[in-house]
C-alpha cells in the first residue's frame, strides 16, 4: 500500500500511520515506511508500509498521527500559553507545566478555547482543529532551539480556528482564519526552504489603527473574504481575495485583487500611491456601503463578461490614478450605473482593452486625462477641470457633455449620439492648448453618432480658399465633423452648428464684429477647394467663448472654418499658419510662416523673460532696424527666421510675442510662443566649442562665441595642413554663431578647423580637430 503523507493535515514532525478502517474502531495498521513512524520532511513523497497481515483483506485505510506528547487545550482553567492550567494530556490530565521544546511538547488547541501567547513561548508542534479555537499571538513563539529557525511552518496545521497577530510579524504559512490587529508587517517561515507565502482558506480581517505593511515578496492569498475594520494595510506582495471585501476604515494600498462579488465601501479608501485595486470577476460585481463616492487610487475592472454596479449609498468612484476596463469584448454592459471621477493631482489615463461602457464619466484633473483605449459613457462625459486627450484610436463617445470651456476641454476627437442623445449637441473640443468649441444646434436624429475635431492648422495651407460671397475664411484653423468612424462627412441635412471663437486678433484674427462679418464657412471633402456661406448669427456667449451660428446645413458637409465676407473687417487679415521658437546653442530661433500677406510693413519680435518675474513685454528687435524683419507681401505666404542671441543661462524661460504693422501704422498681435532654454548663451569671454555631430557624415556645426564686435575667420584643414574651407571671413557682432561645415566632396579622415577672432580688446585664436567618418 502506498500513501501520500504530504498535505495530509497533520504537523511536522508528528509520526504518520496508517489505520484500517472496518466496521468497528479504526485499528492500527502500521507504520510509515516497512514498520517505522516517518516524519513529514514537505514533499509530495509515497511510503509503504509493512503490515502485520498474512492474508489478503478489503478494507478502508486512513492516515492518522500518533499520540506524541500532547498538550491540549482544556475546556476550563487558564487561557495564556505558559500556563499550565491551561493544559491537558491525550488522557485528560492537567499538565503540570506549559508547553517547551526541551519536553518535545505537541500542541493542540480545541475545545472552543482562545489561549494566549503572552510572553515567548515553545513548541514542538501546533495544531488547531477546533473551528471556534483561537491562538492571540502577542509574543514569539519558537519551533525549534536554532539560531534563525523561530518559526517552521512544517510544525504547524490550522485546520480550524483563528489566529491573532497583535505584535510582530505574520509569518508566511497556511491558516484558516487570520486577524491582523497590531502586527505591523510579514515575514518568511525559517524552514528550508522558507515558506513566502500567506495562505488563508478562511477569512481575513484588518483590526487596530496600527498600520500594516507586507512585504513584496509575500504574497497574501484568502479563499474567504477580507474585512478592513480599523488603521492602514499595505500589500506590496498582493492580496488575493477570492470572496467579498468590506472597508470599514483604514486607507488599503499595494496590489489587491477581489474576485468575489461584492466591495463594500463603509469607510477608508484605497487611495494609497502605488496602490491598485482590481476588481476580478466574470460575471457581475458591486460597489456598496455607506460612503457616496469611495475613493482609489488605481482601479482595475476586469470583468471578463460581466458587469460593475453601484448599490447603497455609493453613487460614484473616484479615482485618483489610472482607471482600467477590461472586458472579453464580448459587448458586457460594464458599468451599468453611477459615475467615474478622474480627480487625481498627476497626470492620468484610462487602459484596458474590449468595448464595454460605463454610465458616466468626469474630467476633474488640472493635469489632465489620457485615452488609451476606446471609452464610451452612455450618458454624459463631464468636463470639470482639465483636458481629456483623445486620439482616433481611443475615442471618447458620450450621449452628451456637460461642462467644458477653456481650461477643460477634449483635446482631439469625441463622438456624441447614442440612446438617450438630444440636442443641442455640445462638443468643447480643443486641439493642443487652442479651445474651439463646436455645436450642433438641431438636426435631424440627436441619437446619430457625429464625431468632431478641431484641427489647429491653416485650412489655406491645405489648398482650402473662400468662396463667394465669402471675402476670406481663418488661417488658423478648421473643424471636421464625420461620422463615428471618421470614414464619411457626419453632418445630417438639417442641421445647424455653432463655431466658437474669441475677439483676439492674437487667437483668432478677429478685431472687430460691426458690422458683423462673420459666417460659418463649410464644404465636403477634401479640405482643397472652395468653402460656401452658410450664414452667420453672433452668439455673444458660447461655452466660454463667443459663437457664430449657421443657417441649416446640407448632408454632405465634412469641414468646417470660420469666414467672413467683409474685406475690410475680415475676420482674419493676418494669416500666419504658425509661430514656433527652439532652444539652440546659439540662441532661441523663432521660426514663422505666413498663409499670405497683403500691406504689411514687417514684424516687431516682443519679449519677456517669465523666470525673471518679468510681466510686461519689451520690444526685442524690429522690421525698422533689421532687414529679415520686413514683410515680403506674398500672396502666396512666405516663411521667416529671427534668432535671439542674448545671454540667456540654461533653465530660463522665456516668452516672445510676434506683431505685424501694416503700412498705416496699425500694430496687429499675432501669436505668442514659450521657450525653457536648454543650452546657456551667455558670453564671458571669446570661445570655440567642439563641433556637433562628431563623427560627422557629411555635415556638422562649429560653434563659437565673440565677447565683442570681432574681425572673424574661420578655417578648415587637413592633417597635411592644407586648407580646405573657409568657413567665415566678415566681421561679426557679439554673440553665438554655429555655421555649417559640408564635407561631402573631402575623404574620410582627421581635420581641424581654426577660428581668428580679432576684436577691440584681444586677439583669440583656437584650433580643433573632428573625424569625417563615411
Amino acid at each position: 500500500l502506498d500513501v501520500d503523507i504530504a498535505g495530509g493535515g497533520i504537523p511536522s514532525p508528528l509520526n504518520r500511520v496508517v489505520f484500517r478502517s472496518g466496521t468497528g474502531p479504526d485499528t492500527y495498521a502500521g507504520g510509515l515506511p516497512t514498520g517505522a513512524d516517518v516524519d513529514d520532511d514537505g514533499t509530495r513523497a509515497t511510503q509503504a508500509p509493512n503490515f502485520p497481515y498474512t492474508n489478503f483483506f478489503t478494507g478502508l485505510f486512513t492516515l492518522g498521527r500518533s499520540s506524541g506528547n500532547l498538550w491540549i487545550s482544556r475546556t476550563f482553567g487558564g487561557g495564556d500559553w505558559n500556563d499550565a492550567a491551561t493544559w491537558e494530556d491525550a488522557s485528560g490530565n492537567q499538565r503540570t507545566s506549559p508547553p517547551s521544546l526541551a519536553a518535545n511538547s505537541d500542541v493542540i488547541i480545541r475545545n472552543g478555547r482562545t489561549v494566549t501567547i503572552s510572553t515567548a513561548a515553545e513548541a514542538r508542534t501546533l495544531t488547531m482543529d477546533d473551528a471556534t479555537g483561537t491562538l492571540v499571538i502577542q509574543s514569539t513563539l519558537d519551533f525549534s532551539t536554532a539560531a534563525g529557525a523561530q518559526w517552521l511552518s512544517q510544525r504547524t496545521d490550522f485546520l480550524a480556528g483563528t489566529v491573532e497577530y497583535q505584535t510582530g510579524n505574520v509569518y508566511a504559512d497556511v491558516y484558516q482564519n487570520l486577524v491582523i490587529n497590531g502586527a505591523t508587517g510579514t515575514a518568511n517561515s525559517d524552514d528550508t526552504p522558507a515558506q513566502t507565502a500567506i495562505t488563508v482558506n478562511g477569512n481575513l480581517t484588518k483590526q487596530s489603527a496600527t498600520a500594516f505593511t507586507s512585504l513584496s515578496g509575500n504574497p497574501i492569498s484568502v479563499l474567504g473574504s477580507y474585512t478592513n475594520t480599523a488603521g492602514d494595510a499595505t500589500y506590496n506582495g498582493g492580496l488575493t481575495v477570492s470572496g467579498n471585501a468590506t472597508v470599514e476604515a483604514g486607507n488599503i494600498g499595494g496590489s489587491v485583487t477581489i474576485s468575489g462579488g461584492t466591495l463594500t465601501m463603509n469607510g477608508g479608501s484605497f487611495n494609497v500611491s502605488g496602490g491598485t485595486l482590481t476588481l476580478n470577476n466574470g460575471s457581475s460585481n458591486t460597489i456598496n456601503g455607506s460612503l457616496a463616492s469611495p475613493i482609489f487610487n488605481n482601479l482595475v475592472f476586469n470583468i471578463g463578461t460581466g458587469s460593475i454596479a453601484l448599490g447603497g449609498s455609493v453613487n460614484s468612484v473616484q479615482v485618483r490614478g489610472n482607471f482600467t476596463l477590461i472586458d472579453a469584448g464580448t459587448g458586457s454592459p460594464g458599468m451599468t450605473n453611477g459615475r467615474v471621477i478622474m480627480n487625481g493631482s498627476a497626470a492620468q489615463s484610462v487602459l484596458g482593452s474590449g468595448n464595454s461602457t460605463i454610465e458616466n464619466f468626469e474630467v476633474d484633473n488640472s493635469a489632465g486625462v489620457t485615452l488609451s483605449r476606446n471609452l464610451t459613457a452612455r450618458s454624459t462625459l463631464f468636463l470639470s477641470n482639465g483636458i481629456l486627450n483623445t486620439s482616433g484610436t481611443s475615442l471618447m463617445t458620450a450621449a452628451a457633455t456637460s461642462g467644458g470651456g477653456p481650461s477643460t476641454y477634449v483635446n482631439g476627437p469625441l463622438v456624441l449620439g447614442g440612446t438617450g442623445a438630444g440636442y443641442p449637441k455640445n462638443y468643447p473640443v480643443g486641439d493642443g492648448s487652442v479651445y474651439r468649441p463646436l455645436q450642433i444646434t438641431t438636426g435631424t436624429n440627436a441619437a446619430t453618432l457625429q464625431r468632431v475635431q478641431l484641427v489647429n492648422s491653416s485650412p489655406l495651407s491645405a489648398g482650402a480658399t473662400p468662396g463667394s460671397p465669402l471675402a476670406s475664411i481663418s488661417a488658423f484653423r478648421y473643424w471636421e465633423l464625420t461620422d463615428a468612424d471618421a470614414t464619411a462627412a457626419g453632418t445630417q441635412a438639417g442641421d445647424q452648428v455653432i463655431l466658437g471663437y474669441v475677439l483676439d486678433p492674437v487667437d483668432d484674427g478677429i478685431t472687430s464684429l460691426s458690422p458683423y462679418p462673420l459666417r460659418v464657412a463649410a464644404r465636403p471633402a477634401p479640405l482643397a477647394g472652395a468653402f460656401s456661406d452658410y450664414g452667420g448669427t453672433d452668439v455673444a456667449s458660447f461655452l466660454g467663448v463667443r459663437g457664430v451660428q449657421s443657417n441649416s446645413l446640407t448632408n454632405t458637409l465634412r469641414f468646417y472654418t470660420l469666414g467672413s465676407i467683409n474685406v475690410s473687417d475680415a475676420p482674419l487679415p493676418v494669416e500666419l499658419i504658425s509661430f514656433t521658437g527652439t532652444s539652440s546653442r546659439v540662441g532661441v530661433v523663432l521660426n514663422w510662416a505666413t498663409a499670405s500677406e497683403r500691406e504689411s510693413a514687417g514684424f516687431l519680435i516682443n519679449r519677456r523673460i517669465l523666470s525673471a518675474g518679468q510681466t510686461e513685454w519689451q520690444k526685442l528687435d524690429d522690421y525698422t532696424r533689421n532687414p529679415a524683419l520686413v514683410s515680403k507681401n506674398s500672396t502666396n505666404g512666405a516663411q521667416y527666421t529671427y534668432t535671439d542671441v542674448s545671454d540667456l543661462p540654461v533653465g530660463t524661460i522665456v516668452e516672445y510675442r510676434l506683431d505685424e504693422v501694416s503700412f498705416n501704422g496699425v500694430i496687429e498681435r499675432l501669436r505668442e510662443v514659450r521657450v525653457e532654454t536648454r543650452f546657456s548663451t551667455v558670453i564671458s569671454d571669446f570661445a570655440l566649442e567642439q563641433n556637433y555631430p562628431n563623427p560627422f557624415n557629411p555635415t556638422t556645426n562649429i560653434p563659437y562665441q565673440l565677447k565683442e564686435r570681432s574681425k572673424v575667420t574661420l578655417e578648415v584643414y587637413n592633417t597635411l595642413g592644407q586648407k580646405v574651407a573657409t568657413l567665415v571671413d566678415a566681421v561679426q557682432e557679439r554673440g553665438n554663431y554655429a555655421p555649417m561645415f559640408n564635407a561631402a566632396t573631402l575623404a574620410s579622415g582627421m581635420y581641424f578647423y581654426r577660428l581668428k577672432a580679432q576684436g577691440s580688446s584681444q586677439t583669440f585664436v583656437q584650433t580643433k580637430k573632428m573625424m569625417l567618418v563615411k
